[in-house]
C-alpha cells in the first residue's frame, strides 16, 4: 500500500513538477511502500491505522526522493543523507508507536 501522493513526493524533489519521472517514482514508491510494510508487519497488522499514515506518507516521500537522488551521479550524496534520514524516521516512528506500546525499549 502506498502512503504516500506523488504531489508529496515532489514536493521532496525540489524543482521537479513535471509528469516526466511519474513512472520511475511510482515503481521506487512502490518498492519503498513494500519496504515500509515489511518493517511494520514485525509490530501491527497492516494496513496501518488511519491516523498513522500522514506520517508514514511523509517518510514513505522523503526515502522515494532520496532513492531518486541517488540514482543520479550529481546528487548521489543528497540521496545517501536524505535515505539516512528517512530510515531514521522510520525507526522512531516505530519505537515511538509500537515498541513502546508493547514493552520494547531501544534504550
Amino acid at each position: 500500500m502506498a502512503y504516500s501522493t506523488l504531489a508529496q513526493i515532489k514536493a521532496w524533489l525540489q524543482g521537479i513538477t513535471t509528469t516526466a519521472y511519474d513512472t520511475e517514482l511510482t515503481a521506487t514508491q512502490t518498492a519503498v511502500s513494500y519496504h515500509i510494510d515489511n518493517a511494520l508487519r514485525q509490530y501491527t497488522d497492516l494496513p496501518v491505522q488511519t491516523q498513522l499514515i500522514n506520517e508514514l506518507a511523509d517518510i514513505e516521500a522523503e526515502m522515494v526522493a532520496a532513492q531518486f537522488y541517488q540514482r543520479r551521479q550529481t546528487n548521489r550524496d543528497h540521496g545517501n543523507q536524505m535515505l539516512k534520514e528517512a530510515a531514521d524516521r522510520l525507526i522512531k516512528f516505530i519505537d515511538a508507536r509500537f515498541k513502546t506500546s508493547i514493552g520494547i525499549s531501544n534504550a
